[in-house]
This record gives C-alpha cells, structure tokens and sequence, in this order.
C-alpha cells in the first residue's frame, strides 16, 4: 500500500521516483502496487478528443 506523500506532476501526470526520476503514473504504480491498468476514456475526453463522434451519438441517442 501507497503511504504518504505522492510527488506527482499537475500537468503531466508523471510521478517522481525515489531516485528523482520522471516516469508515468501507470508505471510507477504498476512497480509500486499489485495493480494492473485496462485503458479506456471518459464520455468528457472522448467529446474533446472525438467531437464528430460524439456530435453524432448524441443525436442519435436523442432519436433512440
């Protein structure tokens, strides 16, 4: 278990190791814990990332 203070970075996400080096959350708690990541993305990043799917799927969701 994770105890104490996480130095993570605000704008990217990546945790700084014991040794001072940068590396991706995922990583770092893959090392760190017996965690194991399945990706996917939120409704909120996929409109902003896939703004014509999603224009899409709203409509048709308003239709159904």
């Amino acid at each position: 278990m994770l105890e104490g203070l996480l130095p993570i970075c605000s704008c990217c996400h990546r945790i700084r190791d014991e040794s001072g080096s940068w590396e991706r959350m995922e990583s770092y708690l893959q090392s760190h814990t017996p965690v194991e990541f399945s990706h996917g993305m939120c409704p909120d990043c996929a409109r902003e990332i896939h703004p014509d799917y999603w224009v899409g799927r709203r409509e048709a969701d308003e239709e159904g």
